[in-house]
C-alpha cells in the first residue's frame, strides 16, 4: 500500500511538470513576454489578476493531465504486468473494476492537496495568486471526472466516485494528522466569488492548451 501511494504521488507531481511541457507553456509564456520558467517556484507569489488567473488556469491544465495519464499509466502498469505477483494483488484488493482503480487514484491526489494545502491562502486574494488552493485544484479534478467519465466510467459512477473519496479521504487524512475532520474543505469555496473566479480561469483554458504550431 504505502509503495503503491508513494508511486502515484511522484508520478502525479512528474506529470504535472510535464503537462506544463507538453501544453508549450514555457512558450507561450515567453510569446506573451512573460518569465518563461517551467518549475514552479517553492511559493506562490501574488500576481496581478490578469497573469494570476493565467497562472491559475496554467496549473489546472498541468493538474487534468497529469491526472488523467496517472490514472492511464497505473491503469496499463497492472494490466501488462497481469504476470507478476505485485501486479495481481493490487489488481485483486486495490482496482478490481475501473471505479475502484480511479478511486484509489484520486483518494492518493486527495491526500497529496490535503497535506500541501497552503495555510494562509484564505488570508491573501485568491485571485492574485501564481497556483489555485489545494480545495480549487481538487474541485478542478473532480469536475474533470465528472466531465470525461475516464476509463468509461458512467456519469453515475463518476459521481459516486467523488461523493466517495472526499468523504473517506477527509476521514483518512483526520486520523493521519489527528485533526477534527474538515468537511467543508471543498464547500469553503463553493461561493458567487469562487464560481466566477472559477469561470475566468476556465476561459483562459484553450489560450494554453495543445502544442503550439
Amino acid at each position: 500500500m504505502f509503495y503503491e501511494v508513494l508511486s502515484l504521488t511522484f508520478r502525479f507531481v512528474v506529470l504535472h511538470e510535464i503537462g506544463h511541457i507538453v501544453n508549450d507553456h514555457g512558450r507561450r509564456r515567453a510569446r506573451s513576454g512573460n518569465d518563461a520558467l517551467l518549475i514552479d517556484r517553492p511559493v506562490p507569489e501574488l500576481l496581478e489578476t490578469k497573469e494570476a488567473v493565467q497562472s491559475q488556469a496554467r496549473e489546472l491544465i498541468a493538474d487534468g493531465f497529469a491526472f488523467q495519464h496517472t490514472i492511464e499509466t497505473f491503469n496499463s502498469e497492472i494490466s501488462n504486468n497481469s504476470h507478476l505477483e505485485l501486479a495481481q494483488i493490487v489488481r485483486q484488493r486495490l482496482a478490481p473494476d475501473a471505479q475502484s482503480l480511479i478511486s484509489f487514484v484520486l483518494s492518493v491526489v486527495y491526500l497529496y492537496f490535503r497535506l500541501s494545502d497552503r495555510a494562509d491562502w484564505q488570508s491573501v486574494p485568491v485571485n492574485q495568486l501564481s497556483h489555485p488552493p489545494a480545495p480549487f485544484r481538487m474541485k478542478a479534478l473532480c469536475a474533470l471526472l465528472h466531465e470525461k467519465r475516464l476509463l468509461e466510467i458512467n456519469e453515475a459512477t463518476a459521481a459516486t466516485i467523488i461523493s466517495g473519496t472526499l468523504a473517506s479521504g477527509d476521514a483518512l487524512i483526520s486520523v493521519m494528522l489527528n485533526i477534527f475532520p474538515q468537511p467543508e474543505w471543498i464547500s469553503q469555496i463553493s461561493t458567487p466569488f469562487h464560481d466566477r473566479h472559477f469561470g475566468e480561469i476556465y476561459q483562459q483554458f484553450p489560450n494554453w492548451s495543445g502544442r503550439l504550431t
